[in-house]
């Protein structure tokens, strides 16, 4: 694919999904109602100049000063994550999976390939899987929602386990009548450690995951515990049917399904 100035670009790109997909589903602008809608999937640097967000920028910005060695130049001699060189990988999965991005105001959907990145928390989207594809980043909005390798991902409000509210992605594990089980995943980086002596070895650079999971109730996303008695001190209101199903069942509060029996029951009882 030949390089493309940005507006050429993105008149190919809209024109292309125009044409297979019959909708009028578009990038960066506002939603508007009635003929020629153009819907609001991508960042911008700037609204005024409404150049497209690099979704690598945040990435190799945060690393690369001070961590070089994690990138490598590729054959056009931009800098890319050398994953040989560290362990785990700031990503749920290193490839772009097919899926699509949803308004969901509109209803409407383009597909496109897309990955998480766990560490930066942000949804990272290309056209196609063409070596000069631009990479893109997903509006951060509740009413756009992506599916990634039949999974769907949604950005909500939650309160998390120190019980402060934050913004973040959240992948669907169980989608109930009234509740609904999501998991959260975060990743943290720590840099290589150089080894002072024959007893301490050099360690490599990681990106190591965590996983937590939470219950959503209405337009209310919040943390799920592990443990028995948090988990009660969570959900006051529905105190009794949870007690109800550990006494009977007793759950493995780690396990994803023993969860979603959870939610399940919760569901069947509410």
């Amino acid at each position: 694919m030949k390089k493309l100035n940005l507006t050429l670009l993105v008149f190919v790109f809209l024109f292309s999904l125009t044409q297979a997909q019959q909708s009028n589903v578009g990038f960066g602008q506002s939603a508007k109602s009635g003929p020629g809608t153009e819907y609001r999937f991508v960042w911008f640097n700037s609204a005024s100049t409404k150049e497209y967000y690099n979704a690598n920028f945040i990435l190799e910005n945060e690393l690369k000063i001070r961590n070089p060695e994690l990138f490598k130049k590729n054959n056009d001699g931009k800098f890319i994550l050398n994953f040989n060189n560290f362990r785990g990988s700031p990503y749920e999965s290193n490839e772009y999976l097919f899926g699509h991005v949803t308004d969901e105001i509109s209803q409407k959907s383009v597909n496109l390939f897309l990955r998480y990145n766990v560490y930066n928390d942000i949804i990272e989207l290309k056209a196609s899987l063409e070596k000069d594809e631009k990479t893109i980043a997903l509006l951060k909005k509740g009413d756009i929602s992506c599916v990634i390798n039949g999974k769907t991902y949604n950005y909500f409000n939650f309160t998390n386990e120190e019980g402060v509210n934050k913004d973040g992605y959240l992948k669907l594990i169980h989608k109930g009548t009234n509740f609904s089980l999501y998991k959260r995943l975060t990743a943290r980086f720590k840099a290589k450690e150089m080894g002072d002596n024959s007893y301490k070895k050099q360690k490599p650079a990681t990106f190591s995951k965590r996983t937590s999971y939470y219950l959503k109730q209405g337009n209310k996303v919040t943390f799920l515990p592990k443990k028995k008695k948090a988990l009660l001190n969570n959900f006051p209101s529905l105190s009794k049917t949870l007690k109800t199903y550990l006494s009977k069942v007793h759950p493995n509060l780690k396990n994803e399904k023993d969860l979603v029996s959870l939610v399940k029951f919760l569901d069947s009882n509410n």
